[in-house]
C-alpha cells in the first residue's frame, strides 16, 4: 500500500491585530501606487507571500515582517497627515529625488534604515515662517 500524501495542517486563523496591520499596510501602499515587488521587499517577504496577502491571508502574529509593515503604515499615515489626505500629493513626494533622503522615497524605504530615515524626516519638527 503506497504512503498516504502528508497534508499541511490548516493555518490557524489569524488575529484581528495582524488582519488589521495588514489591511493598513496594503490599502497604504495602494494609496502611495507602490508596486508589490517594491512593498514586498520594503517588508522583506517573497513576491508570493504578498500575493497571498493581497489574496486575504494575514501577516504572521510575530516577526519583521509584521513589524516592517507597522513601520510602513506609520511612514504613510504621517505623509497622509501632512499632504491633509491628498493621494497625489502623497505619490508625488514618494517618487521625487529628496536631497535630504539622498534619492526617491520610495527606493530609500526599501531597507530598514532608508525606512526609519523616512518616517525620522516625515516626523521630525518644521520650521514655520
Amino acid at each position: 500500500m503506497p504512503p498516504k500524501p502528508l497534508r499541511k495542517a490548516a493555518a490557524a486563523p489569524a488575529s484581528p491585530e495582524a488582519q488589521a496591520i495588514t489591511q493598513a499596510l496594503l490599502r497604504a501602499a495602494d494609496q502611495l501606487a507602490m508596486p508589490d515587488r517594491v512593498l514586498a521587499k520594503v517588508i522583506g517577504v517573497p513576491d508570493a507571500t504578498l500575493a497571498r496577502l493581497r489574496g486575504g491571508e494575514a501577516l504572521p502574529e510575530e516577526g519583521k515582517a509584521q513589524e516592517l509593515a507597522v513601520l510602513f503604515t506609520r511612514l504613510w499615515r504621517s505623509l497622509d497627515a501632512i499632504v491633509d489626505g491628498d493621494g497625489k500629493a502623497a505619490r508625488e513626494w514618494m517618487n521625487h529625488h529628496n536631497p535630504v533622503l539622498d534619492g526617491t522615497p520610495m527606493e530609500t524605504v526599501q531597507t530598514i534604515t532608508g525606512l526609519v530615515e523616512a518616517i525620522h524626516y516625515l516626523d521630525a519638527p518644521k520650521p514655520i515662517f
